[in-house]
This record gives structure tokens, sequence and C-alpha cells, in this order.
């Protein structure tokens, strides 16, 4: 049995959903992995106390990787109204340390773990092991940080990449820019969604004389899956303009050691995409940049985040109890 002392909790708190872990701090092996619906529960909380109740011990450390904001101790998870502390969660759920981190945050702390069965390259050459690494997240919100080799291991930084702008290269786009984003702000987390998605999908269908057949995610999920010409237009457009911010945001952080995509589990995942016009719109015609000597992955992983969370302990423990980079 692995020792008490080294066994944690790591956990991945979303909108839909939370998973939690056994992770062994020595290894970063993963045991007694469960994957909870948030309507299931009304409150982290309840949902840690369940999962306990399963384990054979009670491990006294957690980590949560939070699909929302960490701003010091308080977390507040986006899309299900659950707010907590790092010291209500010590004192309710019997913790010696709680580690509070963003979800993107951890992911990109998980990025030098990665196996290769768990990433699809996209173009590219090899990449730098120990230069900086970008991933950037999409799905229900879009997100990004980039992690930055430091003396004893990696630091990751995020900032807030949904808020940034984007904008069309000509007056087509402009307008497919805005049907994709409706009323909403042109915005890289509005228009880089899977709602966004949708909606350029069902004005290109509008363009064509044609609605969708019964609700727009089947018909646009069976519209690709059958190579229908206005599903993959869809996937092409969409792509490309997800491709274009990527790029920008390795451009802007010189993120030699890769840049990688990972869904959130919005309605849509990674296989929507189209890695031909995802790879030229991440070089998108930037000669010179070394954008098309970068490589680019699609990470596709169910435990990455909760590494990256158990990764975020050691910080702790390392650094006096600090608190990770967020």
């Amino acid at each position: 049995m692995i020792p008490r002392r080294r066994t944690a909790i790591a956990g991945e708190v979303g909108p839909t959903h939370v998973r939690f872990a056994l992770i062994d701090m020595d290894e970063l092996r993963l045991d007694h992995f469960v994957n909870f619906r948030c309507g299931d529960f009304t409150s982290i909380e309840q949902a840690l106390a369940s999962y306990l109740r399963s384990l054979p011990a009670h491990p006294d450390v957690l980590s949560l990787a939070v699909a929302g904001t960490v701003d010091n101790d308080r977390a507040s998870v986006l899309g299900s109204g659950w707010h907590f502390t790092r010291r209500h969660l010590e004192s309710a759920m019997s913790m010696r340390h709680v580690t509070l981190i963003r979800d993107i945050s951890a992911m990109a702390l998980a990025l030098p773990l990665l196996e290769p069965h768990e990433i699809e390259q996209v173009g590219g050459e090899a990449p730098f092991i120990d230069r900086p690494k970008i991933v950037m997240s999409f799905g229900h919100f879009l997100e990004a940080a980039t992690v930055i080799p430091v003396d004893d291991g990696w630091m990751a930084l995020a900032g807030a990449a949904g808020e940034m702008s984007l904008g069309g290269v000509d007056a087509d786009e402009i307008e497919l820019l805005k049907h994709a984003g409706a009323d909403g702000p042109m915005s890289a987390g509005n228009l880089l969604s899977s709602e966004a998605l949708q909606k350029l999908y069902l004005h290109l269908l509008s363009r064509k004389g044609r609605v969708a057949d019964g609700d727009p995610h089947d018909s646009l999920a069976t519209g690709l899956a059958k190579q229908d010409a206005v599903a993959v237009e869809a996937s092409q457009i969409f792509s490309a303009w997800i491709g274009r911010r990527i790029g920008d945001l390795a451009l802007l952080t010189g993120a030699e050691g890769g840049a990688y995509l990972v869904s959130d589990e919005g309605r849509y995942g990674l296989d929507v995409l189209s890695p031909h016009a995802l790879r030229q719109g991440f070089e998108a015609g930037r000669t010179g940049s070394g954008l098309a000597r970068l490589p680019l992955f699609l990470a596709r992983s169910t435990t990455a985040v909760l590494r990256g969370a158990a990764l975020a302990i050691q910080f702790d423990e390392d650094h006096g109890g600090g608190q990770p980079a967020a």
C-alpha cells in the first residue's frame, strides 16, 4: 500500500464534471479514479465527501484544478455556481493542506509528462524539450497558459486569453465572425467556443438555403461524419481561427517547446477540427516567424490535469507552502 504521507487526492472541477483520483506523489501514479457529474451534487464538499467514503483511507492533502478563477485562496467554478476557499476545505474536509490552481495551469504543468500516445503532432519539427510550451483550451471557455523551465522543474503562467480580441482578415470573415458571436463581444473566448461553431454552421447553412436537420449539434456531428460540404466548411473555418489564435500565443510566448491544443469538453471536442486547416491557420502566411518549424500538438488525456494538480502540491512543498503559479 502507498504510504499515507505520500498519497494525495487530486481533483479536476469543471462546469459539468468533477474528477478525483488518488495520487502517488513519488511516481505521479493515479488510482481510484472517478468521474462525477456536477449536477448530482450541490457543492464541492458534497462531491468530495462522496469520494472519500469510497476510499480505504483518508488522505490529508488535496489539490483541486478549477475551471474558473483562483484568486489567492478563493476559487469560483465557471458555469456551476460553486465557490470555496482553501481554508474552508481544509477545515470542512479534515485536510492538512489544500492547493487550488486553475485547470489550464495544471494542464500546462502536465505538458512535459505527456506520453506519445496522448498527443498527435500536426506539422512542424521536433520540439525543444526544455523550452517554454504553450497550451490553449477551447470548448466551454477559451484559456491558455505557458509552462516555462525553472531551476527545479517547471512553472505555469496563465492569463486571460479568452478576453483578447479576435478580428477578421477580410470583409467575408468579419461577417462570419459576427454571426458566430451573434450579439456577444468580439472576443476570442466568445468566438472560439462550441456555441460559436454551432452558430457558424447554422449561418453557412442559411447561405445555402438550408436549415439544420433536427438538433444543430447532432446535425453538425452527422454532417462531419458524412462529409457534408457545409459541415466540412464550418469545421475548416473554425479550425483556421483556432490555429491562428494559438499561433499568435506561440509567437507571444516564444514556445519553442511546442504548442498544445486541448478541449475542455464543450459540445465539440478535438475531433471536430480539420488538422490541415488548423495548421494553415497556425502558420497563416507568417513567413520568417519560426511558426513553420514549431510543432503543434493535439493533446488527448483524461488524467493530465490531475497529474498537473499533483505537481502543484509538489510546488507547495518545495516552496514552503506558497501557492503555485496560477
